[in-house]
């Protein structure tokens, strides 16, 4: 915010130029850091997405778009998050992405940036929706998801925990 004396000033500086202070149009940035949690760890991003990164983020959108290869797909994905969260909260989700014990899964990941990309900053989704819409709820128990999309088709089709021997 402004001080009022800067606000004074430059009233006094429009009056002596002729002009109407009133019919001045002031432009703010947000001055809140965007914060989303998960589990017990809070994770800050930037405020607002800087003109030149969203030109480059727009960059990786359309090539995460036209790509079919998952390991390229995921990397442009932890491009996109790297943009966005501020360095030390980067380093804390990049920790927990190899954590064994207190792990990031990639379905959060693909949640985080939906919501970050679609409701915290306001510009349409990233990532392409999942073609099936019989996910297992078990997925998305525990409402990670704060827009309800299933995950998208970036999860590999053997995760931990699933047999694909048989």
């Amino acid at each position: 915010m402004r001080g009022r004396g800067e606000h004074e000033l430059f009233a006094a500086a429009f009056t002596l130029c002729g002009m109407n202070p009133n019919n001045v149009k002031r432009f703010e940035t947000r001055q809140e850091p965007v914060i989303f949690h998960i589990d017990d760890d809070a994770f800050m991003c930037v405020r607002e997405i800087p003109a030149g990164t969203l030109i480059d983020l727009l960059k990786v959108q359309q090539e995460l778009s036209t790509t079919a290869d998952r390991a390229r797909q995921l990397d442009l994905i932890m491009q996109l998050v790297g943009e966005l969260m501020l360095p030390e909260a980067l380093q804390k989700f990049e920790r927990r992405l190899h954590d064994k014990d207190n792990p990031i899964p990639l379905r959060l990941v693909i949640d985080v940036m939906r919501w970050l990309l679609g409701e915290a900053y306001g510009l349409r989704p990233t990532l392409p929706p999942s073609s099936s819409q019989d996910e297992s709820s078990e997925e998305t128990a525990g409402g990670t998801s704060t827009d309800g999309a299933p995950p998208a088709e970036l999860i590999p089709e053997t995760s931990p925990g699933t047999d694909s021997s048989t």
